[in-house]
């Protein structure tokens, strides 16, 4: 569950007091009223981010897919006479990045066919990785290979700007971020007692990538496990934990930047670009949603990319 961080300047929705601790009720709160946006509008916030954000050292921009949740009755927002998508920046709306096994499983289906259709046309490609994340009390990550338990990554994660959008005729929400990622100083043995006793969480990941033009699609299977006072080893068969399914989108940040600093150049063909990028990463991003919310045959397992 995220809270909000440095909203957009739109009307609308933000942190709770009180996480949801499960997936919202099909049922819907009604929350404060919002007038609709178009995917003009849309587009325009996420143009704005992107392009105030992609120049900046080590950023990255991302989009999750999960419900926008009333912080007090925990289930999925319902702005009154929202007919169509609107951007939602209330206090007392969180973001829920989850989503259900429904929802991932189509997804999961969609990705494998549109992969495998393409082969390696138009960059595309598919990996399946295992991770081991571990989070400090000061939100530092240090990412570890799952079976070699060698370091991978060591970063602090700054939030920049959220832009939260609510689907009421769709499954899911989404929630755009701008961020940075500023690597930290690894320490000598990530597995060592004295470094795991500063850890309070830890996230086992399963995670299959389908990168394709410039856009990763990631799809993850994530176990959570918590101990505010840390953890002694990387066994974690006894410890208390959460399972999440998330979807999220990033960008490929150098390919934007490149048509950026082209149109601040006064490149013409460097703003049509760049505008083409921002519509492309949009209409991604709805073709995930629609097929969250389509009926698919059932039973049908998803294709295995492994």
């Amino acid at each position: 569950m995220e809270p909000a961080a440095k909203r957009s300047r739109s009307s609308g929705m933000g942190p709770p007091s009180k996480p949801a601790e499960a997936p919202p009720s099909p049922e819907t709160a009604a929350a404060t009223a919002l007038f609709p946006m178009t995917l003009d509008d849309e587009l325009r916030a996420v143009m704005a981010m992107v392009s105030e954000y992609c120049r900046k050292d080590n950023a990255e921009i991302e989009v999750r897919l999960g419900w926008l949740v009333d912080c007090h009755s925990r289930k999925r927002i319902k702005p009154m006479w929202a007919k169509s998508s609107v951007i939602v920046t209330d206090p007392n709306v969180v973001f829920d990045a989850r989503v259900s096994e429904q929802s991932f499983f189509k997804i999961n289906q969609e990705m494998n066919k549109i992969v495998e259709q393409m082969g390696s046309t138009r960059g595309s490609s598919y990996k399946k990785s295992k991770t081991l994340d571990l989070f400090t009390a000061n939100n530092d990550r240090f990412m570890l290979d799952h079976a070699t338990h060698k370091l991978l990554s060591a970063v602090s994660k700054q939030s920049f700007q959220t832009i939260d959008i609510h689907n009421p005729r769709q499954a899911l929400d989404l929630r755009f971020k701008a961020a940075a990622e500023t690597p930290v100083e690894p320490p000598s043995d990530p597995t060592s007692v004295d470094f795991l006793k500063k850890v309070t969480m830890i996230r086992s990941k399963e995670r299959r990538s389908y990168t394709v033009d410039c856009f990763t699609f990631e799809l993850t299977t994530a176990k959570e496990y918590t101990s505010p006072v840390g953890f002694t080893s990387l066994d974690l068969s006894s410890a208390k934990k959460k399972q999440k399914l998330e979807i999220e989108v990033e960008i490929h940040i150098d390919k934007f930047k490149a048509e950026k600093v082209r149109a601040a150049a006064g490149s013409v063909e460097g703003r049509l670009r760049f505008y083409e990028l921002c519509r492309l990463f949009i209409d991604n991003v709805r073709g995930l949603t629609e097929t969250a919310s389509a009926v698919v045959a059932p039973n049908l397992p998803p294709l295995k990319l492994e």
